[in-house]
């Protein structure tokens, strides 16, 4: 017949793997890029870098200029925003995002216009 210390060592098992579980903590970044009027900049090619350890992410902002990246462990990062290849006519758009754990961090990016870069279009 099993030990009691035995038995309770198999009842806690599940309560060490939950509590080793919640060290793994995450955040949603998620938001909108605009143009200075408000409206959508869909296509906006988005890089975002860990600044501790370099390490990046990329995405495309969809057409009601909406971007989300989750899972991304806490820390500092910097979201760097450039205009979409078909129509230039944005400056690029850099913000430090700090993120902290188990949150959703939304960012509005508003991309400036570039005037004369829509000329050559």
């Amino acid at each position: 017949m099993p030990s009691i210390r035995f038995l309770l060592c198999l009842l806690s098992i599940p309560f060490l793997v939950a509590i080793g579980n919640s060290q793994v903590r995450q955040t949603l970044l998620q938001g909108q890029v605009v143009d200075a009027a408000g409206a959508p900049v869909p296509e906006t090619r988005l890089l975002v870098v860990n600044l501790d350890t370099l390490e990046e992410q990329r995405a495309v902002v969809k057409a009601n200029g909406k971007f989300s990246f989750p899972q991304m462990p806490p820390g500092d990062y910097a979201l760097i925003a450039a205009a979409p290849v078909e129509t230039p006519c944005f400056r690029p758009a850099v913000e430090r995002v700090r993120l902290e754990a188990d949150t959703t961090r939304n960012i509005r990016l508003v991309m400036i216009a570039n005037p004369g870069a829509c000329d050559a279009q």
